[in-house]
This record gives structure tokens, sequence and C-alpha cells, in this order.
């Protein structure tokens, strides 16, 4: 049941269901050069074209730092007609049975990806639930990104319904420009 309900979540938002934007103007003035924590590198996507460099490090990086930040500052302005949220779940640890359970409390989901195909706006989960369902689009984003950009973003699920794919807001913001080609 939850590899079907991640999979229609997935493909509803491979369709651009879901508006992006980038509502914090410090988060694309900061340095992303100091590194802390660790994507696994298998999870790279194969158009990204110094991959076997890449593969060779034990780990590639993004600051854990920013991603506190950001996630600090979003959370402190985000509001759903006065609501705030609630619980901010990682990718990977959500599940289907989580998003139908809200009960009217107002959620987010964290999900951490790299740009595969800039063209098309197609990327990858790093941190999926499941990882046959680690597709993502970011066509409809406002942030600038190319081959290899690791974006964070925070998707906000309707807290009047338990649907799974209902999901009303969605926040991108680029953590790391490192792996760009």
């Amino acid at each position: 049941m939850n590899k079907i309900i991640t999979a229609l979540l997935i493909f509803l938002l491979s369709l651009g269901v879901c508006g992006c934007a980038n509502n914090t103007p410090e988060a694309s003035k900061t340095s992303y050069e100091e590194t802390t924590t660790a994507i696994d590198p298998t999870a790279l996507p194969r158009t990204v074209a110094n991959e076997a460099a890449l593969l060779e490090d034990e780990n590639i990086h993004y600051d854990g730092k920013e991603l506190i930040h950001i996630e600090k500052h979003f959370l402190s302005e985000y509001s759903l007609d006065g609501q705030k949220i609630e619980q901010v779940y990682d990718s990977s640890q959500l599940s289907g049975e989580d998003i139908e359970g809200r009960d009217g409390r107002l959620i987010a989901e964290r999900c951490i990806g790299i740009v595969t195909d800039a063209q098309s706006g197609a990327g990858r989960v790093l941190n999926p639930y499941d990882k046959e369902y680690d597709y993502i689009s970011f066509s409809r984003c406002n942030v600038p990104y190319k081959d290899g950009t690791v974006i964070v973003s925070y998707l906000i699920y309707n807290p009047e319904t338990d649907w799974v794919d209902d999901v009303i807001d969605r926040y991108d913001f680029v953590l790391t420009r490192e792996y760009e080609t």
C-alpha cells in the first residue's frame, strides 16, 4: 500500500502539481563552502559529468549548518491561515501512514534532491523513504539550478485532508552548488 501511495505522490509531483518558491532572500546569499553532513554517493545521478571522481570520494557533502539555518528561518516565517507547521519529517522517515494520520495537523516533508537534468527539471531525492520512488521535479522552481545542484524542498501537506497527495505548498532552497556541471 505504501508503494502505491508513494508512487502516486511522486507521479503527481512529476506533473508539476506543486509550485515552487524561494521566500528567503538570505538563503541565496549564503556561502555553501562549509561541508558537514554526508550524502550517499551511490544516490548520485548518472548524468553528473564527473561521476567517477565523485564516487571515488567516500561521501558527498552539503552544509548541515546551512540546512538547519534554512529550516529554522522557513519554520519561523511559514504559516497557513495563522497555523504554524507542527512537525517536519525527513523524507526517509515519512510513511504513507504518517501522512494519512496527520488529523488536522500542518506537517511538512523535507526532501533533499539533486538535479539530474536541468533542461527538463528532473531530479532524484537523495533521502527517499523508498529508493524505488526517488524522482522529483524542479521544473517549476524559481531558484536557479544546473545538473548537480543539491536542493532541499519542503512539501506542506493540507491539514484539512488526510490524502497522501494533497501537497498545498512547496518551497525549494539550494544547499550546495559544489557538484554542478
